[in-house]
């Protein structure tokens, strides 16, 4: 029996939930129309989410810069296939081609390791300069985050290859987006998320956001609502609570930085939204994860 479309994103969902567990910091980069990427169920995996990316891309200027360069990244991948390269961040990565019907579309990058240091020594410190980072600050992340080493090729291979058959398979399930109004829809929408992804640590209004698009209150609730099935609250917790996680799973930081690096002023506020949402403490799912050593894992 073949599964159905929301069973196969449920499996796809989940084996993105295991290996982030297995500590790879996994990203999906749609760079061409996509009816299977362009899901807002992907939208978490569609960012760099180590800590030293996302230290970086408190720039709003390099996070543009970022996204522009995946074109770059992509026309690699289509000439060489999978490949490990080194972005202008100085940051090691993985990167495998993602097909739909035949044609690359994007691609799966796996990061946070370290290339060679004659390499991406310079590449730190121009872009420290050329954004305006305290370099004692910026290299200061970049040694206490990035791993020394990545893996072999070939065991990323055998766990990455599932993923990749996952996504291609999933893809023939949903229909292709090939009317123009669709296509402006889709725009508009990955704007929308974008635009919340770059700033969910900051207070979004709704009047902010229709300023930003040039559209109404009422258009963009029932848009927003329709695409993404959730409210734009709802969606920033949702956003917030994942950055939570990762930095619970990563970092020492105590509750309150913890808290007001993810967007929340008050310290017990954030506890009682995230316990509300996990079922424990913060800290209590810092502990978990921390003797999670053997595969076992808390709430996602």
């Amino acid at each position: 029996m073949i599964p159905e479309p929301d069973t196969r994103m449920r499996e796809i969902l989940s084996y993105l939930s295991y290996l982030s567990h297995t500590g790879l910091y996994i990203s999906l980069h749609p760079c061409r129309p996509s009816s299977l990427l362009s899901r807002p169920e992907f939208l978490p995996y569609n960012l760099h989410r180590h800590p030293y990316c996302r230290y970086l891309k408190t720039n709003e200027s390099l996070w543009r810069h970022c996204i522009a360069r995946q074109e770059k990244v992509l026309r690699r991948a289509e000439q060489e296939g999978a490949f490990f390269g080194v972005c202008h961040a100085g940051m090691g990565e993985f990167v495998y081609p993602m097909t739909e019907e035949g044609q690359v579309i994007g691609f799966v990058s796996v990061s946070g390791y370290r290339g060679k240091e004659e390499i991406t020594a310079p590449r730190r410190k121009a872009l420290t300069w050329k954004y305006g980072f305290p370099a004692s600050e910026a290299e200061a992340t970049f040694q206490e985050t990035v791993r020394q080493a990545p893996p072999s090729r070939d065991t990323l291979d055998a766990v990455i290859a599932p993923l990749l058959r996952m996504l291609e398979a999933a893809a023939a399930c949903f229909p292709s987006p090939d009317t123009a109004c669709r296509d402006r829809k889709d725009g508009l929408y990955r704007a929308i998320l974008t635009y919340l992804h770059t700033h969910r640590a900051h207070p979004v209004r709704v009047r902010d956001l229709c300023a930003e698009f040039h559209i109404s209150p009422s258009f963009f609730g029932h848009f927003f609502k329709d695409r993404s099935g959730s409210s734009l609250s709802e969606y920033l917790r949702q956003l917030r609570l994942n950055d939570a996680c990762l930095l619970l799973r990563t970092t020492d930081l105590p509750i309150g930085e913890l808290a007001a690096a993810v967007g929340y002023e008050d310290a017990a506020y954030f506890s009682r939204v995230f316990r509300a949402r996990y079922g424990i403490p913060p800290l209590a799912y810092r502990r978990a994860e921390k003797m999670s050593v053997q595969g076992g894992c808390v709430p996602d």
